[in-house]
């Protein structure tokens, strides 16, 4: 009888050490599928925690962090994303099976993106398609910039300067000043960029409230979180 219990503890010692191994990069594995399709990359690294791992077998997670490059959020492509989720209760059935990212419930929920000159200048040809050969320069104080518009066969010169702000929960692009070099287009100035939304961060899998958006020298830093002991 005791020789029995003790092989019985010894093999459920063994299948929680196997679970503590298997379980977090099976997990990592399955997030890290799901994220590179949402966020069209293959630029992803997905990391789990969660004491004992067997929790995660019931969609418990101590800590889920996420780090991607090249990553499109409505469509903008942002240079760096990181996500860090603590004490999540994530939809097993969502994540194993269709491959989706799923948060029902987390404690803490931080997302930080980094989007250059060059992917701002993409996603604003993007949104705005009246301009053509966008360059973009990002200070702290501004963004400037310089492109053109197809008239008759030839490119008019525009020069565009604004900021980004935010606006519920949206990333927008605040035209301030703007100089067509055509009389005939000078009224469009007025239209051109104004208050143009670039990312919508209501359309995550998971609730966060954009809480900074910073402007230095070359990029745009974002920053949104969900503390819900807060």
């Amino acid at each position: 009888m005791f020789k029995g219990l003790t092989i019985l503890g010894i093999f459920i010692i063994l299948l929680i050490g196997i679970g503590q191994i298997f379980l977090p990069a099976l997990f990592a594995n399955r997030l890290t599928a799901a994220m590179q399709t949402r966020l069209q990359t293959e630029q992803v690294v997905s990391d789990v925690e969660q004491s004992p791992a067997f929790m995660m077998l019931l969609g418990r997670f101590d800590t889920i962090d996420i780090k991607a490059e090249n990553a499109a959020l409505n469509k903008v492509q942002f240079d760096e994303l990181d996500l860090h989720v603590n004490k999540a209760q994530m939809d097993l059935q969502q994540i194993l099976f269709a491959q989706r990212f799923s948060i029902q419930n987390a404690e803490e929920i931080s997302l930080k993106g980094v989007l250059s000159e060059q992917q701002l200048a993409a996603a604003l040809s993007q949104k705005e398609n009246k301009l053509q050969d966008v360059k973009v320069q990002v200070t702290p104080d501004r963004i400037h910039i310089q492109g053109g518009i197809p008239l008759l066969g030839k490119s008019i010169s525009v020069t565009v300067e604004g900021r980004l702000i935010m606006d519920q929960n949206h990333i927008l692009f605040r035209m301030e000043k703007v100089d067509i070099k055509n009389a005939l287009l000078g009224k469009m100035g007025s239209n051109l960029f104004n208050d143009l939304v670039l990312v919508d961060l209501n359309k995550l899998p998971f609730d966060v409230r954009l809480t900074k958006v910073e402007q230095e020298d070359g990029k745009v830093i974002i920053t949104a979180d969900n503390h819900k002991n807060e």
